[in-house]
């Protein structure tokens, strides 16, 4: 940690009595100050602080309005994988995460070779830097999972992640 005081950091915000207060040298038995001393959140983080600043400032009604939005992005990703021949929809869809993977007929039948095709797609899609998804395991299977959570994706981000793993899927299989 650096401080430009930390005498005076120490002073405001530590809570050890002192009969257990260090003298900061880290030779002889009493060691070094500890962290906790440095700062209001002590030795655990204070994260409620995040939360309630920020439903100061957006209030109810803004986290209401971002989770909508958040839930409207996957509600028409699962949409358009629902509506395309070559993905597979993993149902039911969970606010806003949407499974699916990309199931091109002729490899549809092949459990293996499905999850193996869905595995290098996730992999060359993050690495194309057009969008990130992360992965999970269903009753053995590998699906893509996109969690929706960023207040400025939009309609058009969500039309290219398809458009971008139509196009990469379908270069993978016509190889």
């Amino acid at each position: 940690m650096i401080v430009r005081d930390a005498v005076a950091m120490r002073e405001t915000f530590s809570l050890v009595p002192p009969y257990l207060r260090t003298d900061g040298k880290p030779e002889g038995v009493w060691g070094l100050p500890w962290f906790s001393e440095f700062g209001f959140q002590q030795t655990r983080g204070f994260r409620a602080l995040k939360v309630w600043m920020a439903l100061q400032y957006h209030g109810i009604s803004g986290y209401r309005a971002a989770i909508e939005h958040d839930m409207q992005l996957a509600e028409r990703l699962a949409a358009a994988v629902r509506n395309d021949p070559d993905f597979e929809l993993h149902e039911p869809q969970s606010l806003s995460i949407v499974c699916f993977r990309y199931s091109p007929s002729n490899v549809r039948d092949d459990a293996e070779a499905l999850d193996s095709l869905n595995k290098s797609l996730l992999e060359k899609t993050q690495l194309s830097g057009e969008a990130f998804l992360s992965s999970t395991v269903m009753d053995g299977r590998f699906w893509l999972r996109a969690c929706i959570l960023n207040p400025r994706a939009a309609e058009a981000d969500i039309d290219r992640l398809v458009e971008t793993l139509r196009e990469i899927g379908g270069a993978m299989v016509r190889n």
